[in-house]
């Protein structure tokens, strides 16, 4: 009962923040809604390798060590609060350790808003990230999770388990990255909740109050393997840096 209250209550107080235009422009994901049937026949493929708060706790030069050649930002409430551009306070910080570790060439973003060509057919949305934030946007006629190929090309990598995905997103960002071998990455608490599109506000929550701590804590799966994920684990359990890590 108090979650069906505290989902009323978000939801009736979220209307009055989801008034951006670009909150409201951004169509369905048909893409990720098809996925749905996969993603409850496996729900493996929802539980990321690591989940940690905030991007400031990626350890970028750990992910490099253990074999991670590049690195897929989501967007919006991982890199900038919903539909802006300027990155969040805080994130500039992660974002110059990435490029730092990995290089420009080798740090994208790859957003169901920006870049996308049904959301912004015209890539304006994309070009102002780009000048915002300093990192080049992946263009796609796809969403995630079926978007590999534009991204593989964006990187110039034939082998999706070199990369890391970063998102908020179970059913996006995460299933993108299992679905095609590459580490998933989840950060677990949004930046905001201001401007953000109401159904990705009430997905979110089913999937980090609900969907996650039930398959993850009470039934105890683990998410597909992954060829860094135990070497990753034995080191940040040797430098005390285990968050949240699904073994």
């Amino acid at each position: 009962m108090r979650t069906l209250l505290f989902v009323a209550s978000q939801v009736t107080s979220i209307r009055a923040l989801s008034t951006t235009r670009s909150s409201w422009r951004q169509s369905v994901n048909f893409d990720a809604l098809n996925q749905l049937a996969f993603a409850l026949r496996r729900p493996q493929c929802l539980i990321p390798h690591l989940s940690l708060g905030h991007i400031n706790e990626i350890d970028f030069l750990l992910l490099k060590k253990s074999g991670i050649q590049a690195i897929c930002f989501d967007k919006d409430n991982t890199l900038t609060l919903p539909y802006q551009f300027e990155p969040a306070p805080l994130v500039s910080v992660a974002i110059n350790n990435a490029i730092a570790n990995f290089g420009y060439e080798n740090c994208v973003i790859l957003s169901n808003s920006a870049g996308s060509t049904l959301d912004d057919p015209y890539s304006i949305d994309a070009k102002r990230t780009e000048t915002a934030i300093g990192l080049s946007v992946v263009r796609h006629k796809r969403k995630k999770p079926d978007c590999l190929d534009e991204l593989l090309s964006s990187l110039k990598l034939s082998d999706p388990s070199s990369i890391c995905v970063i998102g908020d997103r179970l059913f996006t960002d995460i299933l993108f990255a299992h679905r095609h071998g590459m580490f998933a990455l989840h950060i677990n608490r949004p930046l905001s909740l201001h401007g953000d599109n109401l159904f990705s506000i009430i997905i979110r929550f089913f999937e980090n109050r609900i969907y996650l701590p039930f398959w993850r804590t009470f039934i105890r799966i683990s998410p597909p393997p992954h060829p860094i994920f135990s070497s990753l684990l034995f080191a940040m359990k040797n430098t005390d840096k285990v968050s949240d890590v699904t073994s």
